[in-house]
């Protein structure tokens, strides 16, 4: 079952570097909905975003299925691709070889992430036997790095692990069906927790409702590197500019590190108003600033100043932090922190 399209953004049609990037994870969509769009026990998630204790993260495709998740990067890469015994990736386009980041790498990050979002909320997802809470322990973890059918690999150099995770479009139905294999027999056989249909519900609703929506900001700024940045077609990405039609909401200034601005730009400290000497974190109730001053801390919480609702979301986009509203969609910089020296 589908429960996400991926998000569409202004910057797909701007140059080869991301039509690449957006036609692969569209290719990878369209055979995840052709496999598991009647089937219940498999949910799909396309291009989910969340953040969680101060860190952002983004996963092209995520599977939940009865005994636990499959993550899936999708790479847009031309010419060969090969794999050393430790794990390092190159790939060879117009008869050059060149090193590539490792996509497997990368979902480690994004598993990680993934755990840490739903250990700390599994009270909203999971049930409670005789009166304890269950977690997500036990469950089935495997990635996978869905690659386009023009790309050559050379899986007789690749170590079989790294092999195993690696498969081109059209057979990743195939291989996500003999991982997310499940029957009653099959769950004793293996012996792990299966999770019932109305934690898949939950789960999937939790997910749902973490999910950030690109924002134009999210497209134009920010540290967040670009889609596929690792494709064989490396251009530069052209700034993206909104018509004064698609201006509906405020946005947030693009801020560079070494601009000359305010270090604060709506928030000061609530016990000795400093406003210059102040630090963003991240705590156990959200994003503050924390004064060098007098040692005190501020939530970054308040109201939209747009239509001074409460309902919004506060981001972190290297040394910017931002306030999102969920009512009017409007954007607004919260905090710029000073650049360290």
């Amino acid at each position: 079952m589908i429960l996400k399209e991926r998000d569409t953004t202004h910057q797909d049609h701007l140059n080869k570097q991301r039509q690449f990037g957006a036609k692969q994870e569209q290719e990878v969509a369209f055979y995840l909905k052709r496999e598991f769009a009647n089937n219940p026990d498999v949910l799909v998630f396309n291009d989910l975003r969340f953040s969680h204790q101060g860190e952002y993260s983004q996963i092209d495709h995520l599977v939940i299925h009865r005994l636990g998740f499959v993550l899936i990067e999708s790479k847009s890469i031309y010419g060969q691709v090969r794999v050393n015994n430790d794990g390092e990736w190159s790939r060879s386009y117009q008869g050059n070889w060149q090193g590539l980041k490792s996509p497997l790498q990368q979902m480690e990050l994004q598993e990680l992430g993934l755990k840490r979002l739903l250990t700390d909320n599994a009270d909203k997802m999971l049930i409670k036997i005789l009166g304890l809470q269950t977690y997500f322990g036990g469950r089935q973890w495997d990635k996978l790095c869905a690659i386009s059918s023009a790309t050559m690999l050379q899986r007789e150099s690749m170590p079989k692990a790294i092999s195993n995770c690696v498969v081109k479009n059209e057979f990743l139905g195939k291989k996500l069906k003999e991982l997310c294999d499940y029957s009653v027999l099959t769950g004793l056989i293996k012996t792990k927790p299966v999770f019932s249909k109305k934690e898949m519900k939950a789960i999937s609703d939790f997910l749902l409702s973490i999910h950030e929506p690109l924002t134009q900001t999210d497209e134009t700024g920010g540290d967040t590197p670009p889609e596929n940045s690792d494709s064989a077609v490396s251009e530069p990405t052209p700034k993206y500019e909104a018509s004064p039609q698609e201006q509906k909401v405020p946005t947030v200034e693009q801020t560079e590190p070494n601009q000359n601005h305010s270090p604060s730009e709506g928030i000061a400290c609530k016990k000795c108003g400093e406003r210059d000497n102040l630090t963003g974190a991240w705590g156990k109730y959200g994003y503050y600033v924390s004064c060098q001053s007098c040692t005190t801390n501020t939530s970054m919480k308040g109201p939209c100043p747009a239509c001074n609702s409460q309902d919004n979301r506060i981001r972190k986009r290297g040394n910017l932090f931002t306030r999102h509203c969920n009512g009017c969609g409007a954007e607004s910089t919260v905090f710029v922190e000073r650049a360290s020296a």
